[in-house]
């Protein structure tokens, strides 16, 4: 019996967004293996960011502009449950911007969001 469920994790495409892993999208029958899936949708306002994950721990997720500035850095403490996590983004002026999730194993992930006012 393999232990990867390549039916119920593989990423799906709902709009614009993708579900996006980070590290290895599997789930083992001994519970011991870990996975987290985080989508990110734009609002006008705030970016959106509903996370599932196999475990608790935490991720940092941070905004750039170009320059490579951090403007925004906010921790995430998860709970090891599909969880939604509100980041104000409307301080931001208009321009394009880079975020970064980063997992507790280091593990960098990156996208980027254009505002326009």
């Amino acid at each position: 019996m393999s232990d990867f469920r390549e039916d119920v994790y593989k990423p799906y495409d709902e709009g614009k967004s993708k579900f996006i892993y980070i590290g290895q999208p599997r789930i083992s029958l001994s519970d011991t293996e870990f996975y987290m899936m985080y989508q990110v949708k734009q609002d006008i306002d705030k970016l959106t960011l509903t996370i599932a994950e196999s475990q608790a721990g935490n991720i940092v997720f941070k905004v750039f502009n170009l320059l490579g500035q951090e403007l925004i850095s906010s921790d995430i403490n998860l709970t090891g449950k599909y969880q939604v996590v509100n980041i104000d983004i409307s301080k931001l002026n208009s321009g394009t911007y880079v975020y970064s999730v980063i997992s507790s194993d280091k593990e960098v992930n990156t996208g980027k969001f254009v505002i326009v006012k």
